[in-house]
């Protein structure tokens, strides 16, 4: 997992919150396997991301998997709930 170019302020914490988006990073009770995730990503609650048994090629949010590892793009957002 890549870093974030900067801190959120808590004025961009709550924009967040107000439009339902995730913030930068990993948020709660999710599960990732085998996948790289670049910079200033923003994967919400519950998220299961995995390559497992899933066939190369491009998946919802931007998810990519290729030989066998997920990758989640630069400034990608993954919603609440979302399983790859």
């Amino acid at each position: 997992m890549m870093g974030a170019d900067a801190y959120q302020t808590d004025d961009e914490l709550k924009a967040d919150a107000d439009a339902g988006r995730p913030h930068v990073g990993i948020s709660k009770n999710g599960r990732i396997q085998k996948a790289i995730i670049d910079k200033n990503a923003r994967i919400g609650d519950d998220v299961k991301l995995s390559p497992e048994g899933k066939p190369d090629g491009n998946y919802a949010h931007g998810v990519v998997i290729r030989d066998g590892v997920l990758v989640v793009p630069k400034g990608a957002v993954i919603p609440s709930g979302t399983v790859v």
